[in-house]
Parts: structure tokens; C-alpha cells; sequence
């Protein structure tokens, strides 16, 4: 019961947390008086779309008997092999900052590596995009050049899939980004090994990244790492630092480190 009680909280106020952290992906904005996380998919949507200053805040409503039983249905139609939350430390994004189109979950049978791994999907996207992301604070890595990494798998990915990386100054001024669009992950494939890597300024204030689906299909994530690499290591960075972001940086402190890479807490 307080189970249901939780999530009835969280329905009866859209609001709850996700209110906390927007981003705006793809050049689509998003209100830019919420925290965000940040993804610039240029090459992918070749328009400009101005950010949007009119954002409201989402307006509280009741708890309908409806919404109940269709909240019932949903956690009983869940497999038993699957959560369907953000991992900690992890945020669903996408176009406009939320992603109605997608789902994430926590999956303890289809992972690389340990207890747990996680993905993200769509049976109802249209040209749309979510991510599975984070943003933190980027101390330890500054003046290197770092490598991310993940293990991804895909399942009948329609528009493309692949990891993505941002660095990011202050004033949304992006320093570095890579999303593999120039290489990206199409259809049905198995467990493989990803990477992007940047350079991170001095003057970086944020570092964002997570793993991308557009369209539909499914992908799953599993054990990141982030490390610096030798400076002979070839980066990816696909802009002109000092080029202006697709979104604002986070308005409130990010995390000081990524968190829970692997997915296991």
C-alpha cells in the first residue's frame, strides 16, 4: 500500500521531480527556468528552433479512480525481470524535456555485466528521441581528455541509437559533443562497446551524457566509464568549441561525479 500510495503521489502531481530537471535535445527547447542536462543533435534535425521563454509549470490535479486502475494494469502487465524507474542518478529526457513516447527500466536479466543493467524504448515514437542521461561537475577530468564508454545492445531500433557526451561553459557555450549520429546503431544488434571522447577545458562547467534512441526499438546500457585517456587518443568532438548549446546548463549544482554507472544500486 505505501507502494501505491507513492505512485499515486506521483500522478496526482505530474510535477514531482521530473519538474526538477529539463532539457532541451535535438535544437527542440524546453523551459529554461528548470535544471537540465543537455544533447545537441545538430547534424540529425538541421533546423533552428528558438527556446521557449513561455514554459508553465504543470498544474496540479486529482487522483482519478481511472488513473488508479490504469496504474494497477501497468505495474501488473510489468515483467518481473524489470523496474520501470530511472536508475539512480539517471534522468529520462527528450524532445521538449519530457518524453511521453518512451520508458525506461532497470533490467536484472539482459545486462552485460553483475546484477542489473537498464535501457530505454519506444513502440510510439515519431521522429522523436529520448535519452537515458546525467549531468555532473566536471573537477576531476578538467584539462584531460576522457574517454566514455559503455556496453550498448539494440532490439529493432528504427531511427538510430548510440552513447552521447557534452561539454558545456558557462552561458550554454558548448566546448565539446559527440553523439555518434556519424556512426550510429541501427536495428537488432548484441552486446558491443561503445565510445566517444572530449577534451575537457578549464573553463567546462558541465559534463552531460547518457545513451540516445530515436525513433523506435529498444537499446540497453551497461557499465560506463568515464576516465581520462593519453592526449595521442583520437577524439570524436563533432562542433567548434565555443559554438552555442542546444539548452541551458543546469541552474542548480550538478552532481559533483556520474553516478551509478553500472547500474548495480
Amino acid at each position: 500500500m505505501d507502494q501505491m500510495h507513492s505512485c499515486a503521489a506521483m500522478l496526482s502531481n505530474p510535477g514531482l521531480e521530473l519538474s526538477q530537471y529539463a532539457g532541451r535535445l535535438l535544437g527542440h527547447s524546453a523551459c529554461t527556468s528548470r535544471p537540465s542536462g543537455s544533447i545537441l543533435l545538430a547534424q540529425l534535425k538541421p533546423k533552428v528552433v528558438r527556446p521557449r521563454h513561455d514554459c508553465p509549470l504543470p498544474k496540479e490535479s486529482t487522483m482519478s479512480y481511472s488513473r488508479i486502475v490504469l496504474l494497477l494494469l501497468v505495474v501488473v502487465a510489468m515483467p518481473a525481470n524489470t523496474l520501470a524507474q530511472e536508475p539512480r542518478g539517471w534522468f529520462l529526457r527528450g524532445q521538449g524535456g519530457a518524453a511521453p513516447a518512451y520508458n525506461v527500466a532497470i533490467d536484472t536479466v539482459q545486462m552485460h555485466s553483475g546484477r542489473a543493467g537498464a535501457y530505454i524504448e519506444s513502440s510510439a515514437a515519431q521522429d522523436d528521441f529520448g535519452t537515458l542521461m546525467q549531468a555532473f561537475a566536471p573537477e576531476q577530468y578538467r584539462g584531460r581528455r576522457v574517454r566514455l564508454s559503455a556496453f550498448l545492445r539494440t532490439q529493432d531500433v528504427t531511427g538510430a541509437a548510440g552513447l552521447w557526451m557534452r561539454v558545456e561553459a558557462r552561458g550554454d557555450i558548448t566546448l565539446g559533443f559527440d553523439n555518434m549520429m556519424d556512426r550510429p546503431i541501427r536495428g537488432t544488434t548484441g552486446w558491443s562497446e561503445h565510445q566517444v571522447v572530449l577534451d575537457i577545458p578549464a573553463e567546462a562547467q558541465t559534463i552531460a551524457m547518457g545513451v540516445l534512441l530515436v525513433g523506435n526499438g529498444r537499446v540497453w546500457a551497461d557499465d560506463f566509464e568515464l576516465m581520462p585517456v593519453d592526449p595521442s587518443t583520437a577524439a570524436t568532438n563533432r562542433v567548434q568549441p565555443g559554438e552555442p548549446g542546444s539548452s541551458g546548463r543546469p541552474q542548480s549544482p550538478p552532481a559533483a561525479g556520474p553516478l551509478n554507472l553500472d547500474f548495480e544500486n
